[in-house]
């Protein structure tokens, strides 16, 4: 049985959904571990400052980091996003 056209398109459409969303969650998790590390980086230093200017004596740590963001979260960067 041959395929319509608008069937072939509509099928398009969503494998396209879906590689955006997939795209979409790799770009996520890449920002989220780089802004973690990034972090982890940032108060090594600054903890190294400190014991260099206090001699070691204890200053105010950063708050620990925020657990990554709720999976219901509104993240879409594409314009065109489908809904539903």
């Amino acid at each position: 049985m041959k395929r319509s056209t608008f069937d072939a398109f509509a099928d398009f459409e969503q494998r396209l959904s879906d590689v955006l969303k997939d795209v979409q969650r790799a770009r996520l998790d890449f920002a989220a571990r780089l802004a973690t590390t990034v972090a982890a980086e940032k108060r090594e230093r600054d903890e190294e400052h400190a014991d260099k200017l206090d001699g070691g004596a204890e200053i105010a740590r950063w708050p620990p980091l925020r657990g990554p963001l709720p999976s219901n979260a509104p993240r879409s960067w594409w314009p065109f996003r489908r809904a539903g």
